[in-house]
Formats: C-alpha cells, structure tokens, sequence
C-alpha cells in the first residue's frame, strides 16, 4: 500500500510582493520521505519553507500540508530555525526551555504532568541530548544545541518537519550525527523531513530526493537524476559541469572552472 503524500503543491508561485522566487512549481512528497532543499541563495529555499509554515500566502497556485492549506502554528508540523534564542532566553537551562515550550501552566508557573515529562524524556533520548539538557543551552556546543531545538520541534509529535540550515557551522561528526537521528525518525516514525541545505555530503545516506531551486524554478527527483551537468546547466542558464572524483561530487562553471556556490560532495 502506497504512502500518503503529506505535501502537495500544484503550480505554485512564491515571492514577495511583484518579486518572484519560485514559478509553477508541482510536487508531491510522500510521508515518511527526507527531502534535501538545495540550490544558491536567493533562490527561495527559505521562501519555500515559510510557506509551508503559514508564514507568506503563494502568489498563484495551491499548496497543501496535511490535507489543508498551510497556517501558522499548524498541528502537525515541527520547525527548526536557522537562528538560535535570544541571549538572554538561552542563558537557562535546555531541559527548562523544553518544559516552558509545554502547553500548560498554573498561577503563572509551569506544570508539567507525569506524561509530559515523560514526553520531554522521549524526545531528549531521541535526538541523544538526555546527558546534556541539564546544562545552560549557551554553554552546549552547536551541535548539541541544534539537538535541543530539534528536541523542541518533537515535542508537537509532528507528521511534517522543517528544518532551515540545520548543519550550519557544525563539523562533521556533528552533522553525520544529527543526520542520522532525522533519517531514524523519518525510518521509524514516518515523518516527512524538509531540510535546506548547501552541502549534500552529510545527507547523501538520508535522504530520498532533491529538491534543488535555481532561477525561479525547481527540479524534485533522486541525486542522479538532479545532481547531473545537464538539469544543472538548464537551471542556471549557463553551462554547468558535474565533476565526481574519488566519491566526491563536485559543481563547476563550465566556462569559469569556478567551485559555484552551489557546490555540494557526493
């Protein structure tokens, strides 16, 4: 039995105001599948990702998350941003930043139930932050915090997850890591993970296709069939060449022989 598609969107247009990102883009996303975002800046992978949430309305076109069109604060939907908390939020602890996300309180304090604790438990397990979440949220490194926001973003119990840059300035190790607690739940639990991304390298075991955005346009399908000289070069308008050597895939101007900004390592 086929899965369910959890995002469906039907020649949709994103951008702001007369300003176009995205044109007539068509897709289905199944549940449980791992969806790389990649592509330049500038091209609308964040656009895309507000979209989803609710934030920005499509200028054409019709975009559906769950069943419905998408709305701010949707049920469902987990989201992890690029920018960590204010300062003065993440001078307390992790695990108190979990319990202060639950939807409850009494007299202005938080109460938490013996099944939200349990909860808050089974998410910092999940994403291996239980040794940690004890300690102030800025003193953990980047790769533990990004593991407590992801913790955060369980806590809803989400079909449908959204991540902005989430292996920005992690090393490697970190970014294998947190990978694989997204390829776990999308495995385990079936939710549909949307991650944008410059670098494919640390996905490559993960995920079930690109999603690559160039020029006000997108290309959805496996790496080989995304990652190559030929879709590349329509994309961009201009002669791209696709270089793998010693597993490693590289994106050069054909022209220029320049590293493009839209590199990635396969």
């Amino acid at each position: 039995m086929s899965l369910s598609p959890t995002i469906i969107a039907e020649q949709v247009s994103l951008g702001y105001g007369t300003h176009s990102v995205l044109s007539d883009f068509t897709a289905s996303i199944q549940a449980g599948e791992f969806i790389a975002i990649l592509g330049p800046n500038g091209a609308g992978k964040t656009t895309l990702l507000k979209a989803l949430l609710g934030l920005t309305m499509p200028q054409q076109g019709e975009l559906s998350v769950l069943g419905h069109a998408p709305h701010h604060n949707c049920v469902g939907v987990g989201y992890v941003p690029q920018k960590m908390f204010h300062l003065s939020v993440a001078s307390i602890s992790a695990d108190t930043l979990l319990t202060a996300a639950l939807p409850s309180s009494a007299w202005g304090f938080p109460h938490v139930t013996t099944q939200q604790r349990e909860q808050m438990d089974y998410c910092l397990e999940m994403v291996g932050a239980s040794d940690f979440a004890h300690k102030r949220f800025v003193t953990l490194s980047g790769g533990q915090q990004r593991r407590i926001m992801l913790a955060l973003a369980l806590l809803g119990q989400p079909r449908v997850l959204l991540l902005d840059e989430p292996l920005a300035n992690l090393d490697l190790r970190y970014q294998e890591a947190f990978v694989d607690v997204l390829h776990t739940l999308c495995q385990q639990q079936k939710i549909t993970v949307l991650m944008t991304a410059h670098d494919v390298n640390p996905l490559m075991k993960a995920i079930s296709r690109v999603l690559y955005l160039a020029n006000g346009q997108a290309r959805l399908g496996s790496v080989e069939a995304i990652l190559n000289s030929a879709v590349l070069s329509d994309l961009y308008q201009t002669p791209i060449e696709v270089i793998r050597y010693q597993q490693r895939l590289f994106v050069l101007h054909a022209e220029s022989g320049q590293i493009d900004h839209a590199h990635c390592h396969h």
